[in-house]
This record gives C-alpha cells, structure tokens and sequence, in this order.
C-alpha cells in the first residue's frame, strides 16, 4: 500500500467506534455541557420556592430539611443522563406546596350570631302623615272580624289591607278555604259582601312597625275595637299577631289580679249581648300568628295551619255545635261598651 493512500475505515477502527467515551477536553463536549448547564440555570428561574410565611401549607419535615434556602440546582448523574437534582425533588414535592383546604377544629369558638337590627323608636305621627289610614271593611253578622295592629307603610301607601306582598294573609285565607279564590290587596273591599269576612285595625295611623307605637296608644285603641265588636256582632273575632291579643286580653282583665296569658287559637272569654232577635248572641275570638313576612318564628305552612283551625272552629260555630260554656263571659250592655260584666264559669276538666 502506497504511504500517501488512504487506509480503509475497519469495523473495529477506534475512531469510529460510538461507544466510546467522549473525551472531557472536547471542545464540543465543553460546549454541550456549558449549554446544558445554562439550560438547567435557566430553568431554575421558574421553580416555586415558597417563604416561610407563605399561605400554603408545606410539610413539616421537608420544610425543616429546605430552610429557607435556594433549593440545590447541583446537577448528578443517572444512567448517562444528567438531571436537575434540585427540579425533580421540587417535583417530588408538588403535592406539599398546593393550597389546603381548612379543617374545622373542635377547639374552635362558634360562629358568632348575626347582630339584630336595632327595632325603630316611637314615631310621631307626623312622620308618616303623608299616608292615609285604611278604611274599615264591616258589616254586622260576619262570620270572622280580622283584626291587626295598624297598616304598613306599603299598604298606606296603596290604600289596601295587607298590601306588602310578602304577607301571607291572603294566601292564608285562600290556602285555608276561608275564601274560594286566592285574593289580591285590591279586592279587600269585596269581602264583606262576597266572603262574609271584615278587616279592621286596633290603631288607625300607619307605621313601619308595631315598636314604632307607644303602649298607650294601643291600649287607647281597645274601647273603640270593643264598639265595633259590639255594634256588628261578628261570630268570632281574629286577632292577626299575639302582640293585639295581648292588649286587648289585658284591658278586659286589667281589674283582676290573675294574668290571663294569651296564646295562638281561641282565648279563654267571649263577649256576651243583650237577648234580641240577632241570631248572633256571643262573640268568640281567636288569635294567628302575625301574617308578615318579616315574622319568620311561624313558616306560611305553619300559618295556614292555624288559619285552617279557625275555619274548623268557625264551621263549628255555625252549626251550633260548638261548646263556649267554659269560656269567660264579658257582657256588652248596648252598643257601647262602657263597662263589662264578667262571669267566670267553672271549666270542665274533661270539656276539650
């Protein structure tokens, strides 16, 4: 073979063998590792390293074992591959950096209850003397004489009983069967006449709320309520909220010295006339829970319910088999009630 000839590449020539080890002083192996090295820097830059008084919650162990530090980027090598040391334990530990989800502790102090809204103070009767009071809707014979406190704001403002439409007093009526259609604020007038049902209240002048009515304004308005109540001779009168069962039960029982307790259904007295031709002798009465819809210590089906037993005792009463022996008489001499006279039966323990 001449010298200057080239020497055909063998099989087992070293120089072409892949499987050798790349020499360290090889400029392109410097540079692979310089790239890879800066590859892995750049890297870095997005790795989360959370602080101390980060939200999120890491273990404890490995928050000891991690301080503060930088996590180590020193690179190692596994099975001829070089890998981020510090990377995959950052992936290792993903699971430690998610946001945690609170337990509740059986040490913790309860929720703490939401503040009541402060009740309004008396209100003068210039403050809503822009609203008119609501006319009365009677006529003698009825079978249920509603009775409430004094009309909303709202139903000042439209001139109707029972006008926010929130109050369930209407759909009590209707759910109950005391009216045959569901009725509307508008349609109170019809009552009376359609339904032989009447509304009336104890105080005239509109307010937002019961508290905004001194004491003795309500008591001032029980001698007029009794002259209704005398003059039409309903067979029972329905206090609409135990606050107007209250006062009125405490005027006609404010010369004894027991306290008669008011509670929902019928109360323990009627009111007694005079022997005449009116088919209507007595009155008995009856108390509901407050229809608003801001009174929620009683839900509407618990409402209706109630309004449902009146209907019941009302039947009753029509039918004459209702038994009033065991109730507290008050006499109305006339058409005014000046004065009562009262009779305290003995009541029948097993009378129900």
């Amino acid at each position: 073979m001449k010298p200057d000839e080239e020497r055909p590449s063998s099989p087992n020539d070293d120089t072409n063998n892949v499987n050798e080890e790349p020499d360290p002083e090889s400029p392109t192996t410097v540079v692979d590792r310089q790239t890879q090295q800066n590859f892995v820097s750049k890297l870095s830059q997005f790795a989360f390293i959370p602080s101390p008084n980060s939200p999120l919650r890491l273990s404890p162990v490995k928050l000891s074992a991690r301080g503060t530090e930088t996590p180590d980027l020193k690179t190692k090598n596994e099975d001829d591959g070089t890998v981020a040391v510090g990377l995959k334990r950052a992936l290792e530990d993903d699971e430690d950096v998610l946001p945690s989800i609170p337990q509740p502790s059986s040490s913790s102090s309860p929720p703490k209850k939401k503040k009541k809204k402060p009740s309004r103070g008396l209100a003068s009767p210039e403050m809503y003397a822009h609203l008119n009071s609501l006319d009365d809707n009677l006529k003698v014979g009825l079978d249920v004489m509603f009775c409430g406190i004094n009309p909303g704001v709202l139903s000042g403002k439209i001139g109707h009983h029972f006008g926010n439409p929130t109050n369930h007093f209407w759909a009590c009526l209707h759910d109950s069967g005391l009216t045959s259609k569901r009725l509307k604020p508008p349609d109170d007038h019809t009552l009376p006449d359609k339904f032989n049902l009447g509304l009336t209240n104890l105080v005239e002048r509109v307010t937002a709320e019961q508290n905004e009515l001194s004491k003795s304004e309500q008591i001032a308005g029980v001698p007029a309520l009794l002259r209704k109540i005398a003059h039409f001779r309903p067979r029972i009168v329905c206090f609409i909220g135990l606050g107007i069962a209250t006062i009125v039960t405490s005027q006609l029982f404010k010369s004894e010295k027991k306290v008669v307790k008011t509670s929902l259904g019928l109360q323990p007295y009627k009111m007694r006339y005079r022997s005449d031709s009116s088919p209507i002798t007595e009155t008995i009465f009856f108390a509901v829970s407050s229809t608003s819809g801001r009174v929620v210590a009683y839900q509407k089906v618990d409402k209706v319910k109630q309004f449902q037993e009146l209907k019941r005792v009302l039947d009753e009463v029509k039918l004459s088999s209702f038994d009033s022996s065991g109730l507290v008489e008050v006499v109305a001499p006339g058409p005014l009630v000046s004065r009562f006279y009262r009779e305290v039966k003995e009541v029948d323990e097993e009378v129900v």
